[in-house]
């Protein structure tokens, strides 16, 4: 569980918390809202943390063979006959538990 505390201005604390609560990886847990004048707030909240929900596994048949390929954030969606789908390479350095900056 993961405590974290938002202070700021009252629209901006509102919309950064709306665009947190709308990731499927972040579940909250409870949260106590503190607004000391009408365009200030102060949040805390706990969340739970849940990195497993954003990776999923594309698996792309060719000629006979499996290429299986996991994604971080993954979108799909399809045009016509042809699927499109976007995602980040969980194989790339930056997701590596090695990696270092």
């Amino acid at each position: 569980m993961i405590q974290l505390q938002v202070k700021g201005l009252a629209d901006q604390v509102y919309t950064f918390l709306a665009d947190i609560c709308n990731r499927p990886h972040i579940q909250f847990v409870k949260s106590k809202v503190n607004v000391r004048r009408v365009d200030e707030a102060n949040v805390v909240f706990m969340i739970e943390y849940q990195p497993d929900l954003r990776t999923r596994e594309v698996t792309l048949h060719l000629d006979g063979a499996e290429v299986t390929i996991p994604l971080v954030d993954v979108t799909h969606n399809q045009l016509d006959d042809h699927h499109i789908i976007v995602g980040k390479s969980s194989l790339d350095p930056i997701f590596n538990e090695d990696y270092s900056s």
